[in-house]
């Protein structure tokens, strides 16, 4: 990660931290571009030496973190799923319907097949 990144999360952490309570997310929307997996490690790594600090804000911040991280999981999750549908209506276009070319794409996606396809 490049130090102008380091520092664009270090100065979004501090906006999060000094904000009005019920901000959060209109400040997070407004930086989405920052919000990925390492901004939560960084989040994760500024809790820490917050708490070591004996600030009390660290829980907090650490929640957060926790928070985006089980969110950023999920639009994965769902870009899987959308990757999965596109490449299911492909092979069937371009097979037209054929089972025998669906049904092992089927068989190798397993575990994004349930009920509600989630």
């Amino acid at each position: 990660m490049d130090e102008q990144r380091l520092a664009a999360y270090l100065e979004l952490i501090q906006g999060l931290l000094e904000c009005p309570s019920g901000e959060e997310d209109d400040i997070l929307n407004a930086n989405r571009d920052l919000v990925d997996a390492n901004f939560v490690q960084v989040m994760a790594a500024e809790a820490e030496k917050m708490a070591a600090e004996g600030n009390s804000k660290a829980a907090w911040l650490q929640n957060l973190a926790a928070e985006l991280a089980n969110f950023i999981a999920s639009a994965n999750s769902h870009t899987d799923y959308l990757k999965f549908l596109r490449e299911v209506l492909q092979a069937i276009f371009k097979s037209r319907g054929n089972p025998q070319v669906v049904y092992p794409l089927f068989q190798q996606n397993l575990d994004k097949l349930n009920l509600k396809l989630t």
